[in-house]
């Protein structure tokens, strides 16, 4: 009896760690599968391929991020800016038919943290949802050593740009600010270009309106110069110097999952933690 009792015990125990290695090895083998399809995904993103960010995402979000791309093919680069230009897997869980993985990268010198979820359709992970958060505290100093310096006169080349930004011309000043926003990928770069000109007091003649983008399961606000005056309402920005500091917005997650407040509000913040005029 007491042989069979103790036989009966290692069975359990030879079974439990069969089973045990079994679910360590499909776990094992999700996770790759899941890093993998991320991988693919990301490649297709960063090349701009439609059709191969479609293979490797849920259905509703495939579907929505075609429809926007393929209307306004200039949506994706502002996508792109909003992310890591090469994001990192930190760490992978797997729950059933679903998974998160953990992301961190840089984007000029910003530290940024994300979080992707994938769900496993037919057998095979699709991505279902990403998201980025911009660490504020971790971007770099850009207040002047000993306060406030005296500004010092912009590029040649920058200088125009600026001056056509303050065009009589609204059509000609809504053009030129929009060059500006698509020139630059990061805030570090922008502001090492045109943080002098965020003071500039000339008038500005064109309007800017708050549209969104969504895709891939998040959503993105953004803005841009007033084209239909009946979508929106229009941002008047009095300035040249208001104008350009509406680029800044561009390079934080002011989506579904970040910064839920106007522009104003944001800036309050922002503002002072970076040595830009209030």
């Amino acid at each position: 009896m007491r042989n069979y009792f103790w036989r009966a015990q290692l069975a359990l125990a030879v079974f439990a760690l069969g089973v045990g290695g079994c679910s360590r090895m499909r776990g094992a083998q999700d996770e790759k599968a899941a890093r993998a399809a991320f991988s693919a995904y990301d490649a297709a993103f960063r090349a701009k391929d439609i059709d191969g960010m479609k293979a490797h995402m849920t259905d509703p979000q495939s579907s929505e991020a075609e429809a926007m791309v393929r209307a306004r093919p200039e949506l994706i680069d502002l996508a792109l800016k909003m992310r890591p230009p090469n994001p990192q897997i930190v760490s992978c869980t797997i729950a059933g038919d679903s998974a998160t993985l953990q992301m961190k990268g840089e984007n000029g010198g910003a530290v940024m943290t994300g979080e992707v979820s994938l769900a496993r359709v037919d057998g095979k992970w699709r991505v279902a949802k990403e998201g980025w958060h911009v660490n504020l505290d971790a971007m770099p100093d850009l207040k002047p050593a000993g306060g406030e310096s005296i500004p010092q006169p912009l590029p040649e080349a920058i200088q125009k740009l600026v001056d056509r930004v303050a065009s009589e011309d609204a059509a000609e000043g809504g053009k030129a600010w929009l060059e500006i926003g698509a020139r630059y990928q990061d805030a570090a770069s922008f502001l090492k270009d045109f943080k002098p000109a965020l003071s500039d007091p000339r008038p500005v003649r064109f309007a800017m309106v708050e549209e969104t983008f969504s895709g891939g399961g998040s959503t993105f606000r953004y803005f841009t110069v007033q084209g239909d005056p009946s979508k929106g309402s229009p941002v008047p920005a009095n300035t040249v110097g208001e104008a350009l500091r509406y680029h800044l917005w561009q390079y934080e997650n002011v989506g579904g999952s970040g910064f839920k407040g106007g522009f104003q509000d944001w800036w309050k913040t922002y503002a002072p933690k970076n040595g830009l005029p209030a």
